[in-house]
């Protein structure tokens, strides 16, 4: 699902697409299993597959703007949440927003109940930040950040000079020690700016109506097509950084090299205010727009023409067949009482 936002390819947006649909007509309404299955069977409840899962449908809804699929991302989300300590289990620092990793065990021995594994939580977390742009009521955030801020409670003190900063493989609650591995610290960083609200370090949007997606180390705002006009906004790297450099990526771009004009962050695209030509890198052939920016401002890429690029499948319209009698039928079908279906969504074009 990353690999089809950078691509920007029909084909491969609609391979993509039938694969999440795949998922969903063998697993809708179950479990989140085997994630883990170097050292957990397969049966096992497992938060990381809660992770991936939501992740998976978000971006499915990025893609496609299907309803179904961001419907999908929450019932995923909410699977993880009794994975997460909500309540302290002891009377120490380290507790809430604890995360077990499976409700099981290594080679149905060593039990990971009471031994939060964070790293597998804030991979879950991760996916939980992005369906909280789309799904903004849910507790989504809130349990996003408590989740990092654990994470960074449990990592390895700066008087431990070997270790300092590294995320202990799992913590024992009752005791407060870090115990395994040290291993890399990535997963807790990846949203620390949204936990001191600093901001976020990558962002992606689609372009509606183009087939084209954003991608940025900030966030990205107010994305709009108008005409042969593409704007959008950037809060810039770091959020609090100043006039840091960075790059930005559109993929999916076809036709002629654009001209990129641009604007301080409140002037917004009004090419009456002026603007300044952007630094931009074309590659026809990867279709991908690589725009040197530095700081918050606002984009504005002219040039798009609707013959530059085709509409991704996954936008078709879409009507309804009736059908009856059989049990082998995909996502989006409405069912009986019987569980049988009776109508079917087919796409037209």
């Amino acid at each position: 699902m990353e690999g089809a936002t950078l691509l920007a390819d029909a084909e491969g947006i609609e391979i993509a697409l039938e694969r999440l649909d795949k998922q969903t007509s063998l697993y809708a309404n179950t479990v989140p299993r085997g994630a883990q299955a170097w050292e957990i069977s397969l049966h096992t409840p497992d938060i990381l597959a809660s992770g991936l899962l939501t992740k998976a449908y978000t971006l499915g809804y990025v893609l496609s703007g299907r309803e179904d699929y961001l419907e999908q991302a929450r019932y995923w989300a909410w699977t993880g949440v009794p994975f997460v300590y909500l309540v302290n289990p002891t009377e120490a620092v380290v507790g809430p927003y604890a995360t077990i990793p499976v409700f099981g065990a290594t080679g149905w021995q060593g039990s990971w109940f009471g031994r939060p594994v964070q790293w597998c939580g804030l991979v879950y977390a991760s996916a939980l930040h992005q369906l909280s742009e789309y799904d903004p009521q849910g507790p989504w955030r809130q349990i996003a950040s408590g989740i990092t801020a654990t994470g960074l409670r449990m990592a390895w003190p700066v008087d431990d000079v070997d270790r300092q900063g590294l995320l202990p493989d799992y913590f024992l609650l009752e005791s407060q020690q870090r115990d395994g591995p040290a291993i890399n610290p990535g997963t807790t960083q990846a949203h620390v700016a949204e936990l001191f609200d600093a901001g976020t370090i990558y962002d992606v949007q689609r372009v509606p109506g183009t087939g084209c997606f954003i991608h940025a180390p900030c966030k990205i705002h107010q994305v709009v097509k108008e005409d042969e006009v593409i704007s959008f906004s950037l809060d810039g790297w770091g959020a609090r950084q100043g006039l840091r450099a960075y790059h930005v990526l559109v993929s999916g771009w076809s036709g002629r090299r654009p001209d990129v004009i641009v604007y301080g962050r409140d002037e917004g695209t009004d090419t009456s205010k002026g603007g300044m030509p952007a630094s931009v890198e074309y590659l026809p052939l990867s279709k991908l727009l690589i725009i040197d920016v530095a700081g918050p401002v606002s984009i504005g890429i002219q040039g798009w023409m609707s013959s530059a690029g085709t509409s991704m499948p996954c936008m078709r319209r879409v009507r309804t067949v009736p059908i009856r009698g059989s049990r082998r039928y995909p996502v989006g079908s409405q069912t009986g009482a019987a569980g049988f279906p009776t109508r079917i969504r087919a796409f037209e074009g």
